[in-house]
């Protein structure tokens, strides 16, 4: 399978390595910060784009045309062209998850009735990744204790709580993965 993830934060980073342990062959990530292209093959990243339109020429050479099973968007704030360009992305029978909360003022998007109706698409949402703690917290605990799911290696860097300005601005900047508020560090 082809995967593509647009926006390699926490959430993005975590679809990467879903897409990796579930055995796809080609795993695009999508994102305009260099730092978070730049860390996404550590977790399974086969390719990176720096957006969506790069990742379309991307998708369509790497494919010969057929384009990406799923495609995942995962950006700090869904924005109107962020839903047409991953349905662009997104093949025949293909789905299209979005896990990101959209822009405060977007209350819908413009769609091609036709991506769905003859393109046979899926277009839908997702809240902590549709896990069923019951038998899914197990099976994430056995993946990190194996080695497979690397949760460790996602946080990039640890924050005392009285530097949690900080940690606000790190974030905001594009320089972390996850950061983490130790409560135990001084």
């Amino acid at each position: 399978d082809t995967a593509v993830v647009i926006g390699a934060g926490g959430i993005g980073t975590a679809a990467i390595q879903g897409a990796r342990i579930n055995g796809a062959a080609r795993i695009v990530a999508v994102d305009v910060n260099e730092f978070k292209r730049a860390s996404a093959p550590r977790f399974g990243a086969t390719h990176t784009a720096a957006t969506a339109a790069e990742a379309l020429e991307l998708v369509r050479d790497l494919t010969r045309g057929v384009m990406a099973d799923a495609v995942v968007v995962s950006p700090a704030m869904i924005g109107e062209a962020d839903v047409s360009a991953a349905l662009a992305l997104t093949r025949k029978g293909g789905t299209c998850v979005l896990t990101g909360l959209p822009a405060p003022a977007l209350r819908s998007v413009p769609m091609a009735l036709q991506d769905f109706i003859l393109m046979n698409k899926t277009l839908c949402g997702t809240v902590f990744g549709s896990c069923n703690p019951k038998s899914d917290i197990g099976l994430l605990a056995t993946l990190y204790e194996s080695g497979r799911l690397l949760l460790d290696e996602m946080i990039t860097r640890r924050y005392a709580l009285d530097d949690i300005n900080d940690a606000y601005a790190d974030l905001t900047s594009g320089q972390l993965i996850r950061g983490v508020i130790d409560f135990g560090a001084d």
